[in-house]
């Protein structure tokens, strides 16, 4: 069953490239990323366990549904316009602004990335670390909502938007500054959090603006030396952090390599086990939507349960079964990541396998579709966004937290902004 549905992703990804010509729209990626992790789940490397055909044939309706309104809604002629300066004055103001509330942020990263040092110094592993940093006394809930609706979105809304500006405009120093405490805020945030995800992710941001750009630019001796240095720095980064973190010593490279293919494959079989599970002890529901908005919907309803009313927020429903650990091999536990066909069942039931990927298909195609309309590096920003979206949607449905709704925000804002005329 597998193999059917790397053949239907290979079928849309050869019609995506020929419908838009780019390797980097919506349906190239998807496909590409779908197929490729499913294909490998279907092998049962390291004794992970293969997903029954009903599983498979599920993912199959998700995918398909996801490329449907990519094809629908193509349009045939778009004339991409120049672009866009970013040496306006007022982007300028913004990038300075920007860097000063990354001051604060590394101060506050800084005095967390010490406290976590002292930890690891005094004998404490990075696992207890992690489990200190989100269920203990390492930040108090002020931090924690702090860290979730300020921090994240800035640091990913910074990452992106100087992954666009190295391509398109390298020499403005105060770029180059900004650059300078984006990847401050970013190492310190992976080191005190623990977390991989961050520099993945980074990673993946500067690619995919680099296929954005690639055929627009010349890089210098120097950019080439600083990309490969990022680069570098980065899967030193995961590599580091994934030892710490799992204790690998012996075998090391097979074991990182078991770590990749279980973080990106085993969703697919613990979405079939926590269906299973949930089926049992949890009653359905049905959000009409308001999965798929839940990283927005939540802080409204906090604001509501604040003042006494008694309504849960819709992440509630996942949360309270997806950390669940469940085997999905020999001897191999896993939670949190059933990818996001799970997530959408909440909103509409079995038709969520159909509706949410179709919803999510039209968000990806109209935003590709401005950003190639408009070249402006505020909807080159939103569209890498959603990039992030589509790579996360193999494991989750990243709508279900703030910082992706929070980002596009901050892009559409930095549009706003940029285009203010100023007295």
């Amino acid at each position: 069953m597998s193999f059917l549905i790397v053949i239907v992703c290979t079928f849309f990804l050869i019609i995506g490239i020929g419908l838009e010509k780019k390797i980097y729209s919506p349906m190239v990626i998807f496909n590409f990323w779908w197929g490729i992790t499913i294909f490998i789940s279907g092998f049962g490397f390291f004794n992970f366990y293969i997903p029954s055909p009903n599983t498979y044939l599920i993912m199959l309706l998700g995918i398909i549904s996801f490329n449907l309104p990519l094809i629908v809604l193509t349009k045939k002629s778009i004339k991409v316009p120049p672009t866009e300066s970013s040496k306006s004055l007022n982007q300028n103001k913004i990038k300075k602004f920007l860097i000063a509330i990354h001051t604060v942020i590394i101060v506050y990263l800084l005095s967390l990335s010490i406290e976590v040092l002292r930890l690891l110094l005094s004998g404490v592993n990075y696992s207890m670390v992690r489990y200190l940093y989100f269920y203990g006394d390492l930040r108090n809930i002020y931090e924690s909502l702090a860290t979730n609706w300020v921090i994240t979105p800035i640091i990913y809304f910074s990452v992106i938007l100087i992954s666009i500006l190295f391509f398109e405009d390298n020499k403005n120093k105060i770029n180059k500054y900004l650059f300078i405490t984006t990847i401050f805020c970013v190492t310190l945030y992976s080191f005190s959090s623990g977390g991989r995800g961050i520099i993945l992710n980074s990673a993946l941001i500067f690619f995919f603006s680099y296929l954005m750009h690639r055929k627009k630019i010349n890089l210098s001796i120097s950019q080439r030396f600083k990309i490969r240095t990022l680069l570098g720095t980065l899967v030193v980064g995961l590599v580091t952090i994934t030892i710490v973190r799992t204790g690998l010593s012996a075998n090391m490279f097979s074991g990182i390599l078991r770590t990749v293919v279980g973080y990106f494959t085993a969703p697919y079989v613990y979405f079939e086990k926590l269906y299973e599970y949930t089926s049992l002890v949890q009653e359905r529901v049905l959000l009409f939507g308001g999965m798929f908005f839940s990283g927005v919907l939540d802080i409204f309803i906090m604001g509501l349960r604040f003042i006494g009313l008694e309504i849960k927020q819709p992440s509630y429903f996942l949360a309270e079964y997806n950390q669940t650990f469940l085997l999905v091999g020999d001897n191999t536990l896993y939670n949190a990541f059933p990818n996001m066909i799970f997530a959408f069942l909440y909103d509409f039931g079995i038709a969520g396998v159909i509706i949410g990927p179709i919803m999510f298909g039209v968000m990806a195609k109209l935003a590709y579709q401005k950003m190639i309309s408009t070249n402006k590096i505020a909807y080159k920003g939103i569209y890498i966004m959603i990039g992030i979206m589509i790579y996360e949607s193999v494991m989750k449905w990243s709508g279900t937290g703030f910082t992706p709704w929070a980002v596009i925000l901050l892009f559409l804002c930095f549009n706003y902004f940029s285009k203010k005329q100023t007295n």
